[in-house]
Protein backbone atom coordinates (compact mmCIF):
# COMPACT_ATOMS: atom_id res chain seq x y z
CA UNK A 1 0.00 0.00 0.00
CA UNK A 2 1.37 3.40 -0.94
CA UNK A 3 2.00 5.93 1.85
CA UNK A 4 -0.56 8.48 0.56
CA UNK A 5 -3.24 5.79 0.35
CA UNK A 6 -2.51 4.69 3.91
CA UNK A 7 -2.75 8.29 5.18
CA UNK A 8 -6.09 8.77 3.40
CA UNK A 9 -7.46 5.58 4.96
CA UNK A 10 -6.19 6.46 8.45
CA UNK A 11 -7.64 9.96 8.29
CA UNK A 12 -10.85 8.81 6.59
CA UNK A 13 -10.16 11.04 3.58
CA UNK A 14 -11.82 9.15 0.77
CA UNK A 15 -14.15 9.87 -2.15
CA UNK A 16 -16.32 12.86 -1.44
CA UNK A 17 -14.07 14.27 1.28
CA UNK A 18 -12.43 16.40 -1.41
CA UNK A 19 -15.60 17.02 -3.43
CA UNK A 20 -15.75 20.77 -2.80
CA UNK A 21 -12.23 21.65 -3.96
CA UNK A 22 -12.69 20.94 -7.65
CA UNK A 23 -14.93 22.36 -10.35
CA UNK A 24 -15.31 19.62 -12.95
CA UNK A 25 -16.42 20.66 -16.44
CA UNK A 26 -17.56 18.23 -19.13
CA UNK A 27 -15.46 18.27 -22.31
CA UNK A 28 -15.98 14.97 -24.12
CA UNK A 29 -16.24 11.24 -24.10
CA UNK A 30 -14.08 8.22 -24.77
CA UNK A 31 -14.31 4.48 -24.96
CA UNK A 32 -11.65 2.77 -22.90
CA UNK A 33 -10.30 -0.76 -22.59
CA UNK A 34 -13.12 -3.23 -22.47
CA UNK A 35 -15.36 -0.93 -24.51
CA UNK A 36 -16.77 0.97 -21.52
CA UNK A 37 -17.73 4.54 -22.45
CA UNK A 38 -16.57 7.35 -20.16
CA UNK A 39 -17.53 10.99 -19.89
CA UNK A 40 -14.51 13.25 -19.53
CA UNK A 41 -14.19 16.26 -17.21
CA UNK A 42 -11.46 18.84 -16.57
CA UNK A 43 -10.87 20.62 -13.26
CA UNK A 44 -11.50 24.31 -13.95
CA UNK A 45 -10.61 25.24 -10.36
CA UNK A 46 -7.19 23.62 -10.60
CA UNK A 47 -5.98 25.10 -13.88
CA UNK A 48 -2.36 26.22 -13.81
CA UNK A 49 -1.18 28.74 -16.37
CA UNK A 50 2.60 28.71 -16.69
CA UNK A 51 3.65 31.13 -19.40
CA UNK A 52 2.00 29.90 -22.59
CA UNK A 53 1.34 26.44 -21.14
CA UNK A 54 -1.70 25.16 -19.24
CA UNK A 55 -1.66 22.26 -16.79
CA UNK A 56 -5.00 20.61 -16.11
CA UNK A 57 -6.28 17.52 -14.33
CA UNK A 58 -8.91 15.47 -16.14
CA UNK A 59 -10.90 12.48 -15.04
CA UNK A 60 -13.04 9.93 -16.83
CA UNK A 61 -16.23 8.70 -15.17
CA UNK A 62 -18.15 5.63 -16.38
CA UNK A 63 -21.12 6.86 -18.40
CA UNK A 64 -23.44 4.16 -17.03
CA UNK A 65 -22.75 5.22 -13.43
CA UNK A 66 -23.20 8.92 -14.25
CA UNK A 67 -26.49 8.26 -16.00
CA UNK A 68 -27.70 6.12 -13.09
CA UNK A 69 -26.76 8.88 -10.62
CA UNK A 70 -28.52 11.47 -12.79
CA UNK A 71 -31.68 9.36 -12.94
CA UNK A 72 -31.63 8.93 -9.14
CA UNK A 73 -30.73 12.57 -8.43
CA UNK A 74 -31.67 13.83 -4.99
CA UNK A 75 -33.26 17.22 -4.38
CA UNK A 76 -29.93 18.82 -3.44
CA UNK A 77 -28.38 17.90 -6.77
CA UNK A 78 -31.44 19.09 -8.68
CA UNK A 79 -31.47 22.37 -6.72
CA UNK A 80 -27.77 23.03 -7.48
CA UNK A 81 -28.32 22.41 -11.20
CA UNK A 82 -31.46 24.59 -11.21
CA UNK A 83 -29.55 27.40 -9.49
CA UNK A 84 -26.88 27.29 -12.21
CA UNK A 85 -29.56 27.42 -14.91
CA UNK A 86 -31.29 30.32 -13.15
CA UNK A 87 -27.97 32.21 -13.22
CA UNK A 88 -27.60 31.57 -16.98
CA UNK A 89 -24.76 29.09 -16.63
CA UNK A 90 -23.81 27.54 -19.97
CA UNK A 91 -21.48 24.52 -19.92
CA UNK A 92 -18.13 25.31 -21.60
CA UNK A 93 -18.67 22.47 -24.10
CA UNK A 94 -21.38 24.66 -25.68
CA UNK A 95 -18.55 26.80 -27.10
CA UNK A 96 -17.53 23.78 -29.20
CA UNK A 97 -20.77 21.98 -29.97
CA UNK A 98 -24.37 22.93 -30.44
CA UNK A 99 -26.28 21.55 -27.48
CA UNK A 100 -29.98 21.86 -26.83
CA UNK A 101 -31.56 22.68 -23.47
CA UNK A 102 -32.08 19.03 -22.50
CA UNK A 103 -28.42 18.25 -23.25
CA UNK A 104 -27.34 21.31 -21.25
CA UNK A 105 -29.37 20.14 -18.26
CA UNK A 106 -27.83 16.64 -18.46
CA UNK A 107 -24.33 18.11 -18.71
CA UNK A 108 -24.93 20.41 -15.73
CA UNK A 109 -26.20 17.44 -13.69
CA UNK A 110 -23.16 15.38 -14.75
CA UNK A 111 -20.82 18.23 -13.71
CA UNK A 112 -22.54 18.43 -10.31
CA UNK A 113 -22.22 14.67 -9.87
CA UNK A 114 -18.53 14.86 -10.86
CA UNK A 115 -18.03 17.63 -8.26
CA UNK A 116 -19.56 15.40 -5.56
CA UNK A 117 -16.81 12.80 -6.18
CA UNK A 118 -19.14 9.91 -5.34
CA UNK A 119 -18.30 7.95 -8.51
CA UNK A 120 -14.84 6.41 -8.70
CA UNK A 121 -13.01 7.62 -11.82
CA UNK A 122 -11.71 5.13 -14.37
CA UNK A 123 -8.91 7.55 -15.26
CA UNK A 124 -7.10 10.58 -13.84
CA UNK A 125 -4.58 12.37 -16.02
CA UNK A 126 -2.56 15.54 -15.57
CA UNK A 127 -2.01 17.15 -18.97
CA UNK A 128 0.24 19.99 -20.03
CA UNK A 129 -0.84 21.91 -23.11
CA UNK A 130 1.57 24.07 -25.12
CA UNK A 131 -1.02 26.58 -26.35
CA UNK A 132 0.85 28.36 -29.17
CA UNK A 133 2.56 25.13 -30.28
CA UNK A 134 -0.76 23.23 -30.26
CA UNK A 135 0.88 20.28 -28.52
CA UNK A 136 -0.06 18.16 -25.51
CA UNK A 137 1.61 15.68 -23.18
CA UNK A 138 0.58 13.78 -20.10
CA UNK A 139 2.53 14.42 -16.89
CA UNK A 140 0.81 11.90 -14.63
CA UNK A 141 -1.52 9.05 -15.55
CA UNK A 142 -3.70 6.82 -13.38
CA UNK A 143 -5.94 4.35 -15.23
CA UNK A 144 -8.05 1.37 -14.30
CA UNK A 145 -6.99 -1.37 -16.67
CA UNK A 146 -9.02 -3.96 -18.51
CA UNK A 147 -8.99 -6.35 -15.54
CA UNK A 148 -9.92 -3.70 -12.97
CA UNK A 149 -6.38 -3.09 -11.77
CA UNK A 150 -5.17 0.50 -11.57
CA UNK A 151 -1.90 1.45 -13.16
CA UNK A 152 0.10 4.65 -12.77
CA UNK A 153 2.85 6.54 -14.52
CA UNK A 154 4.35 9.74 -13.15
CA UNK A 155 6.97 10.47 -15.78
CA UNK A 156 6.12 13.05 -18.45
CA UNK A 157 5.11 11.64 -21.79
CA UNK A 158 6.34 12.87 -25.15
CA UNK A 159 4.94 16.05 -26.63
CA UNK A 160 2.37 15.25 -29.32
CA UNK A 161 0.65 17.45 -31.86
CA UNK A 162 -3.05 17.87 -31.08
CA UNK A 163 -5.13 16.37 -33.88
CA UNK A 164 -8.36 18.16 -34.80
CA UNK A 165 -11.70 16.80 -33.60
CA UNK A 166 -10.21 15.03 -30.56
CA UNK A 167 -10.60 15.43 -26.82
CA UNK A 168 -7.16 17.07 -26.77
CA UNK A 169 -8.38 19.62 -29.32
CA UNK A 170 -11.45 20.29 -27.17
CA UNK A 171 -9.27 20.88 -24.08
CA UNK A 172 -6.91 23.12 -26.02
CA UNK A 173 -9.75 25.22 -27.45
CA UNK A 174 -11.48 25.56 -24.07
CA UNK A 175 -8.38 26.28 -21.98
CA UNK A 176 -5.91 28.15 -24.15
CA UNK A 177 -6.27 31.90 -24.43
CA UNK A 178 -6.93 33.21 -27.91
CA UNK A 179 -3.70 34.13 -29.66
Amino acid sequence: MKFATAIFLILGLTGSAFGGSSDWKFYGGATVAGGEPEYLFYDAAGLQHVGTHVKVWVKGLPSKELEKARDAADQGLIDRAAKKLAHYYVPPIARLRNIDQDQAIDIILFEEIADDATIEPRSRILYEIDCPGKMIRDLSVWLVGQHGRPGTRDTPGEWKHIPPETNGAALSTLLCPLT
